[in-house]
């Protein structure tokens, strides 16, 4: 999935990354910005979103260990 992501990012050329609206999204500012700010936002989002699973999978089994110990 990441390898696609990449991919695809790097077909885009430096003019189709200053296009505003080039995301195709209709709603919200996207119409509005250039498609490398889509692309960041993008980004952080997953990053925002990888970093909660993670948690989430580190602290399940001290979950279940504390709940076994009571």
């Amino acid at each position: 999935l990441v390898d696609r992501w990449i991919a695809s990012c790097e077909t885009l050329t430096d003019e189709q990354l200053e296009v505003p609206g080039f995301s195709a999204y209709p709603y919200g500012i996207d119409p509005h910005i250039p498609f490398i700010g889509v692309l960041w936002w993008t980004n952080r989002e997953f990053i925002n979103h990888m970093a909660e699973v993670a948690l989430l999978r580190d602290l399940y089994p001290r979950m279940t260990t504390m709940n076994r110990d009571r």
